[in-house]
């Protein structure tokens, strides 16, 4: 008799194939390894026009922990939230569709789970570079860049809870796994954030975890369960992190709070009157020492800032979304 199943593992995927094939091998590797069978894997395509379909559907004749379905709706939130109703699992773990996984993994992930009486965890992400980073892209120090953009999320081997940092606030969707009953609790991911086919904007996981936090319910970093996340040339160009500063400005003011309207009007003119000329100065105190570090950080920083102008004047005037691609 086949034992109930515990846990899901929730693949989203668009466009991917080629990535596919090698992560969904280390999955049933793991399964065979660990003899996981209160585990299935439910993979989520959201619309793919490459060999995705044909590749699952290869995987499912192999075996029978794989549950595949289409989810029509263009939108990662949409088929994490698609993949939250049909997972069978009590406990829901997000991974990428691009990531390469420890050896490990799933057994630090059920390790977990059986150590601590927690509710959400988020794993370690290690950047794998496709070349060697620029001089721009500083992840050390004051003038240090968000590890989400690439994404990264390694912050050291100590197991600790969120936030960790006052930009480590939470674990991401590369590498984390949550009790589905808090989805029943506090509701779904936003359906207004996440990525869009080849656009959308950032963080619907920072904005179910802030719901998390806001609400008491503890978030641990277990850093023993580790995923690798490619970074290619693309993501690594100043043009990716431009993109990514301005969309992630348009995200820190859409999932904010609109309870007290005035608030949003005070935060308008702080960033207009006081960010962008700190920023600004900056920007010239970089350029004229030839500091790299400083000009590039305080540019990326006024775009965000930007992205956050333009949000609070697209609510204000409530104009439709109209979302930027990368």
């Amino acid at each position: 008799m086949k034992d109930p199943v515990q846990f899901t593992i929730l693949l989203c995927t668009y466009n991917r194939a080629k990535l596919l094939k090698g992560l969904m091998e280390s999955l049933i590797k793991q399964f065979e390894q660990f003899n996981q069978n209160d585990t299935e894997i439910l993979v989520i395509n959201n619309n793919s026009t490459d060999e995705t379909e044909k590749i699952i559907l290869g995987f499912i004749n192999r075996s029978s922990n794989i549950k595949y379905h289409i989810e029509t709706r263009q939108g990662l939130a949409k088929a994490r939230n698609k993949g939250i109703e049909l997972a069978s699992g009590k406990i829901i773990v997000f991974i990428d569709d691009d990531i390469l996984i420890h050896e490990e993994w799933l057994k630090e992930v059920r390790n977990s789970i059986d150590n601590y009486p927690y509710k959400a965890f988020g794993g370690k992400i290690i950047p794998l570079w496709e070349k060697e980073k620029p001089q721009y892209i500083n992840l050390h120090g004051v003038f240090k860049l968000n590890q989400k953009i690439f994404p990264s999320h390694d912050n050291g081997d100590e197991i600790k809870y969120y936030p960790l940092t006052n930009e480590e606030t939470n674990p991401i969707g590369a590498n984390m796994w949550i009790f589905k009953e808090l989805f029943l609790k506090y509701g779904n991911f936003r359906e207004d954030l996440g990525r869009v086919g080849y656009g959308g904007i950032p963080c619907e996981d920072t904005e179910f975890c802030s719901r998390l936090l806001k609400n008491k319910e503890p978030i641990l970093y277990y850093p023993k369960a580790i995923v690798y996340h490619p970074v290619s040339s693309f993501r690594m160009s100043k043009e990716f992190i431009k993109s990514w500063h301005y969309r992630n400005g348009i995200s820190t003011v859409r999932k904010g709070d609109r309870r007290f309207p005035a608030f949003d009007f005070i935060r308008f003119l702080t960033r207009l009157t006081i960010f962008i000329p700190f920023y600004i100065l900056f920007f010239l105190l970089g350029l004229s020492i030839l500091n790299k570090k400083i000009y590039y950080w305080s540019e990326f920083r006024l775009i965000r800032i930007l992205g956050q102008l333009r949000e609070f004047v697209r609510i204000w005037l409530k104009i439709p979304l109209k979302d930027p691609t990368f």
